[in-house]
């Protein structure tokens, strides 16, 4: 699958390079070839779905089938998802179930008040990258945790949990993070895997620490309340972020090869302080989004409404360190407004595609045969979340986190219920699972983006950057989620404590 699909994410004043990281064919005509024959497979799939006399099981198993199959000719999720439940619906109800669906169902899949915080969320983290309130994050974290054991990785870390606070952008918090850091990391004689590895898993952070597209897009499915949804990412969050630090200063000390000490001359208290007068405009704008939740003067979209306005004043030329005169606001607000249409477009032919595929699992039997089947397991609450955990890992190598989500909720709802799960707490879990999915092999968009980003002359410093150097760099990271997921699943209340205590509305 291509980076297209990554809707959430921020097109920045230089886009990001594309994530094509994979492996070159042997040659032109066998490409060709398999694609051609995956084509025909695709055909006659579709041709056994409507005119082969099926079970009606049968017919849903079929239709995700064929969507996989529409995915691997390079057909976008979102497509491919319609595409998928338009033969479906054709092949358990005929014409009239297909016209009834495509009349109604795109406007009911996305006519939801929940969703209204996607756009402004997205045009506020473009005002926060395009402002310039984001350039000063690195800075601060360099000069205040550059002398601990791997200081500058560190840096880069808490950078990340920072800057995601603020624009809830995966790629983008990766590739700013990789402009700034990966030059002062190499420069300093850092280990190749451990810097790019931190700087692919800071961006992680970007879809859980709220603002967090992916979670106002998991309360609508699951139907879960949006303000409480987004403030119960914030501890886990900031746990993994933890965890991420702690790992780098553990192996830097054990191993000082891997984060050689940097030189930090230019670094004295007075910098320090200096550096955190820096952040003031960009944590105002956080403080409004998540204390105007939290304390309950706003609702989820009024924040995000009330973030956009105090993140325009912030950039105002009085108080941005880039000083945008009138003019430039201007271009500012009319760039943001362009990118987050396009960007709000991509998520909401999404949402209608899996809505449809829901619907033609539903009334093919599938959903409900899939429900049966999970409980009749009769698995305890916490093996069968860890069990989920080994099943979302697999699912994120080949399919990225929106659909993964899309496709999934709506069938384990019943179960997780049935077991007592928090859904407030699943959208957290299946959220950190999906942006692992992001890093690992064999699709591991975000980790291609860095390595896109280190084969630049001025980003590498000489040094050699592979793409399995990233993806090396990232396994020892997964770990850590890993033993935070599990925490998380041992005590909830990490996930559910701090909603639980909000005033929100």
């Amino acid at each position: 699958m291509t980076s297209q699909t990554q809707a959430p994410d921020l097109v920045l004043d230089e886009a990001p390079p594309a994530a094509d990281g994979a492996p070159p064919r042997r040659s032109e005509r066998a490409g060709a070839i398999v694609y051609g024959a995956i084509w025909v497979s695709t055909l006659v799939v579709a041709g056994i779905i409507l005119w082969g006399d099926l079970e009606r099981a049968t017919v849903g198993v079929l239709v995700l089938v064929l969507m996989l199959q529409l995915l691997a000719v390079n057909v976008p999720i979102g497509l491919a998802m319609v595409m998928a439940s338009v033969v479906g619906f054709y092949a358990l109800g005929g014409t009239r179930v297909v016209v009834s669906s495509l009349t109604s169902q795109p406007f009911d899949a996305v006519a939801s008040w929940s969703l209204s915080v996607v756009p402004l969320f997205i045009f506020l983290g473009m005002v926060i990258w395009r402002g310039g309130l984001a350039d000063s994050a690195y800075e601060a974290t360099r000069q205040w945790f550059g002398k601990v054991p791997g200081g500058l990785a560190v840096a880069s870390n808490l950078a990340g949990a920072g800057l995601s606070a603020g624009t809830g952008s995966t790629i983008g918090t990766a590739y700013a993070l990789g402009r700034m850091a990966l030059p002062q990391m190499f420069r300093a004689g850092y280990d190749v895997r451990l810097a790019t590895g931190v700087i692919a898993m800071a961006g992680t952070l970007g879809q859980i620490i709220p603002p967090s597209i992916l979670l106002v897009v998991y309360a609508g499915i699951a139907e879960t309340p949006v303000g409480p949804q987004l403030l119960a990412g914030i501890v886990p969050g900031l746990l993994l972020a933890l965890a991420y630090a702690l790992l780098v200063v553990v192996r830097a000390t054990l191993k000082p090869g891997l984060a050689p000490r940097p030189d930090l001359s230019d670094v004295t208290w007075g910098s320090r302080l200096r550096s955190l007068g820096m952040l003031v405009p960009l944590g105002a704008v956080v403080f409004v989004v998540i204390g105007g939740m939290y304390f309950g003067f706003f609702t989820a979209t009024e924040s995000a409404a009330f973030g956009v306005v105090a993140a325009l004043v912030v950039s105002w030329k009085p108080w941005s360190r880039k000083r945008l005169k009138p003019r430039e606001m201007g271009a500012l607000v009319k760039t943001a407004a362009t990118e987050s249409s396009l960007s709000v477009g991509g998520i909401v032919f999404m949402i209608i595609g899996a809505v449809a595929l829901t619907r033609v699992l539903a009334m093919s039997g599938v959903t409900r045969q899939l429900t049966d089947v999970l409980i009749d397991l009769n698995l305890s609450r916490v093996w069968f979340l860890i069990l989920l955990i080994a099943f979302y890992m697999l699912l994120g190598t080949f399919i990225e986190p929106l659909p993964m989500m899309l496709l999934t909720v709506p069938i384990l709802h019943a179960p997780l219920e049935s077991m007592g799960v928090d859904m407030v707490w699943f959208g957290v879990f299946i959220v950190i699972l999906a942006e692992m999915g992001i890093v690992t092999p064999p699709v591991g968009i975000l980790a291609n983006v860095v390595h896109r980003i280190a084969q630049r002359p001025e980003v590498n410093q000489g040094r050699e950057v592979k793409a399995a150097d990233v993806f090396k760099g990232v396994l020892p990271f997964l770990v850590v989620v890993c033993l935070v997921l599990v925490a998380l699943i041992l005590e909830p209340a990490i996930v559910t404590w701090l909603p639980g205590s909000a005033s929100t509305r």
